[in-house]
């Protein structure tokens, strides 16, 4: 699935770039990626083998580099791709120490003060500037404002991370959060024009398109479901919680599971 999936269809969208783009579906690539993005990173939720949650975690990913195809940004799918790759390998390296490691615990409750929110908030809004300064995009009203909040909502939940953990002075809850997005950024700034430079001569790979209101609606979508999964809201819905653990179960007829009679 990793390898089949993930990588191949990333190259094979992007080698594809014009005729995507002739053919108008590049609404229906955003739609599904999306789609695919909330649901597998709901569904992660719920799982308890560690291996299934990385196979819902890649399946995420894979939608996320289908929704920036449908943003007209295929050369931000392949850095996406590569580096999910190595971030991927990590986990699937470490894996086996981080079960040995971790006991089960109550879910913790989300609970932000006003002067952390202001912190979360100035650090994501700064991350996003950044993003857009190293990467060149500008803050065109554009397809690739997606990207820049993705960006201002990954750096916020890393701030946050920080300032909640009780270990760490106050002197390192401010000094960490710009330290690591400014580099994690500046690494993938370095990456993305590295790999636009690599894509120059292939037509289309960089043309983000006009924002139209079914990309902001889903782009609402996209962030109400975010918030419900960090809020832990989904809990207090059981059929919610029994339909995400049905449909990621395997397919009863898959040759793994399929038994002849």
């Amino acid at each position: 699935m990793h390898a089949g999936f993930v990588n191949g269809s990333g190259i094979l969208l992007a080698l594809f770039s014009t005729l995507l783009f002739a053919s108008n579906t590049l609404i229906i690539l955003f739609i599904i990626g999306g789609l695919t993005a909330v649901i597998a990173q709901f569904t992660k939720l719920i799982q308890v083998n560690v291996k299934q949650k990385l196979a819902c975690s890649t399946i995420a990913q894979m939608g996320f580099m289908i929704m920036q195809c449908g943003l007209g940004l295929f050369n931000a799918a392949v850095v996406h791709l590569i580096l999910h790759g190595f971030y991927k390998a990590y986990l699937f390296l470490s894996s086996g120490e981080e079960v040995q490691h971790n006991t089960p615990q109550k879910p913790l409750h989300l609970t932000i003060k006003p002067l952390q929110a202001i912190v979360v908030l100035f650090f994501g809004v700064l991350g996003a500037f950044l993003f857009n300064y190293l990467t060149g995009k500008g803050m065109a009203l554009n397809s690739g404002i997606f990207l820049t909040l993705i960006v201002a909502i990954t750096v916020g939940q890393v701030t946050y991370n920080i300032v909640k953990e009780q270990s760490l002075t106050v002197f390192q809850k401010a000094f960490l959060p710009p330290v690591l997005f400014i580099s994690g950024i500046i690494t993938y700034a370095l990456m993305y024009n590295g790999v636009t430079a690599l894509m120059f001569d292939m037509p289309m790979v960089a043309t983000p398109l006009p924002i139209s209101a079914i990309e902001v609606a889903f782009g609402i979508v996209f962030l109400i479901g975010f918030f419900i999964m960090k809020l832990g809201v989904y809990r207090k819905f059981p059929w919610l919680y029994v339909k995400l653990l049905n449909i990621s179960q395997p397919y009863k007829k898959t040759v793994l599971m399929y038994k002849s009679k």
